[in-house]
């Protein structure tokens, strides 16, 4: 099949019918089957002619709004099925043949839409092209539609829809634009970020509206932007027709279209030499992104969680020494003493020194002075007690003696029993006499100016008494309860037990917690370096701007300072030249201090 077969095939099989005719120029508009197409992603895959087990060039467009994407996505479509300057039609894709109003244009334009364009026979290239146009940037709708479009293309890249490969990062930009904004800069490298390291080679820089005046290239490498090669696409002949009735306008005409058409062919054919980027990597970088962000949203909730323990643990220490004081000067119970005074008598032939100031008994045993003489010519008491003792004795023991004896009746009985009674009277009186004498000869209450100091007494003996009964006395200590102290200590205890408990637990879920945070850190580590050998921006993504992003959603300063203490494990961690088990130690020796 020659070129002209495959275009009139293409218009009878491929397109509806002719939807603009202007200067003698007709606009068939591209039939394109839906082969996927999802409204929650906004993404669409459209294939024009039948499946072919041809290999497929993948081109993906990114690029601002007004930047040329879909014209120069039609001026390929139409090179590669052969359509000439002379030919009085022109292919397009459907979105840039009906926008009936601009929330139309809004919503074609959202979407992230495939064109498959499946090889036919007669083909400029010997295999079919996907060219991938997305959502333009930088425009009125800001950053928040930056960021979904970022999603949808991460969203396209990470299903399968029949291409393992890309050919071509196609960075659409004015060839004649001489500066680019920082803003720009940061959604290419935003868009760039969804891409792995290896789609540097396969960057291109794709300048549309080319004229003699080209210098985008340099603003693009100026701001830090990388690319492989430049293309410049004068894509102004595309919808234009021959006139014949001017040679020079012709002459022009035919000059720009070749060029047109040559910078097509030189594109698409470097584009099926060149080594593609296999789609594994930007996978693989999507799925370490995915892990990286699940990490992170648990690292905020265990910050949270322990940066609550951190803030109630000293409070609670507080209560709890609070609390203990309180019931350490609660006294709810006391001892009362109580002193028994008894008397008990001496033993005989003793007495005893009691105090009548102290009232107490200060020499418990003290020897009576024993003097039989005394007791027979001593003192009134011994003396008396021995004559009325014997004289009594002497006429009782007569009368009985006599009456026992028989012999001796009568006066000399008497007589006879007076004298035994009188010697056994006078024995008694003596003995009597000696008992009850009460001499100062030997005993030291003789010295009466004398102080006692006996058991610490500090009274003169002067102030003593000498008794046959000593004084003992007895302490007893009994404890008394005040019912609503008690009360009030044992809620104390109760409160103390609590709060220990609280404390306890506190610290163990705090031990889980810290645990918990040195395996975070060294996941989002993992997963950042992983990332950073992905990425095409290997500065894209790092710890410290991790923890700056999370820091600045929190106001909690617990909080702030377990992320700070989280990054300050995860900075030794990074530690290239420690032992990684080394590092884990260090980084467990700072999240537990």
């Amino acid at each position: 099949m020659n070129g002209r077969q495959l275009k009139q095939r293409v218009i009878e099989e491929y397109t509806t019918s002719c939807v603009s005719d202007s200067d003698g120029l007709s606009l068939y508009e591209l039939k394109a089957a839906p082969v996927h197409k999802d409204e929650a992603t906004n993404i669409q895959v459209l294939a024009v002619g039948p499946a072919t087990d041809k290999e497929t060039i993948a081109v993906l467009l990114l690029g601002e709004t007004g930047a040329g994407k879909t014209r120069l996505t039609n001026t390929l479509i139409n090179i590669v099925f052969g359509v000439q300057l002379a030919d009085d039609f022109r292919f397009a894709v459907k979105d840039q043949v009906d926008v009936p109003s601009r929330s139309q244009i809004h919503s074609q334009t959202d979407y992230i839409t495939a064109y498959l364009i499946n090889h036919m026979d007669g083909m400029m290239i010997d295999c079919s092209i996907m060219i991938i146009d997305t959502p333009g940037f930088y425009d009125t709708r800001g950053v928040e539609c930056e960021n979904r479009a970022s999603e949808r293309l991460s969203s396209f890249l990470l299903n399968d829809f029949g291409i393992e490969y890309l050919h071509c990062v196609g960075l659409v930009a004015k060839a004649n634009q001489n500066r680019i904004s920082k803003y720009q800069v940061d959604v290419l490298n935003e868009f760039s970020s969804v891409l792995s390291y290896d789609a540097t080679p396969v960057t291109k820089l794709l300048a549309t509206f080319a004229s003699d005046d080209n210098h985008v290239h340099e603003v693009v490498r100026a701001a830090g932007i990388s690319f492989s090669s430049v293309y410049e696409f004068d894509n102004w002949p595309l919808y234009k027709r021959n006139p014949n009735d001017s040679c020079r306008t012709s002459a022009i005409l035919e000059f720009r279209w070749e060029n047109m058409e040559k910078e097509c062919v030189r594109f698409l054919k470097e584009l099926s030499v060149v080594p593609p980027m296999n789609l594994k990597n930007t996978r693989d970088l999507h799925e370490e992104k995915k892990l990286l962000s699940e990490a992170k949203d648990q690292l905020m909730t265990e910050t949270r969680l322990t940066g609550e323990i951190v803030r109630t643990l000293p409070k609670l220490k507080l209560e709890l020494k609070n609390y203990t004081e309180k019931a350490k000067h609660t006294n709810w119970k006391c001892s009362e003493k109580t002193v028994t005074v008894e008397r008990y008598d001496v033993a005989e032939g003793y007495h005893a020194h009691n105090c009548k100031v102290c009232k107490k008994t200060c020499v418990p045993s003290c020897q009576d002075p024993s003097n039989v003489v005394a007791g027979v010519v001593g003192t009134t008491s011994g003396v008396g007690t021995a004559f009325a003792t014997g004289l009594g004795s002497a006429m009782c023991a007569g009368g009985v003696i006599g009456s026992e004896v028989g012999l001796l009746g009568g006066p000399i009985g008497v007589g006879v029993g007076s004298c035994i009674g009188l010697v056994s009277g006078l024995a008694v009186g003596i003995s009597a006499g000696i008992k009850s004498r009460k001499t100062k000869a030997e005993c030291p209450l003789v010295r009466c100016d004398s102080i006692c100091e006996e058991d610490g007494c500090p009274h003169k003996l002067s102030d003593h008494q000498v008794e046959h009964f000593a004084i003992a006395e007895s302490e007893d200590l009994i404890e008394k309860v005040n019912a609503p102290l008690k009360l009030k200590y044992g809620s104390l205890m109760d409160m103390i037990k609590k709060t220990q408990g609280v404390i306890k637990e506190r610290e163990e879920t705090m031990q889980v917690y810290k645990e918990s945070l040195t395996m975070l850190a060294v996941r989002i580590v993992k997963h950042t370096r992983r990332i950073s050998e992905l990425s095409m921006n290997s500065e894209y993504v790092t710890p410290e701007k991790i923890i700056d992003e999370m820091i600045k959603d929190v106001e909690d300063e617990e909080q702030i300072k377990v992320l700070r203490m989280c990054l300050s494990a995860m900075k030794l961690l990074e530690n290239p030249s420690a032992d990684s088990a080394m590092s884990q130690e260090a980084d467990k020796r700072t999240l537990y201090s």
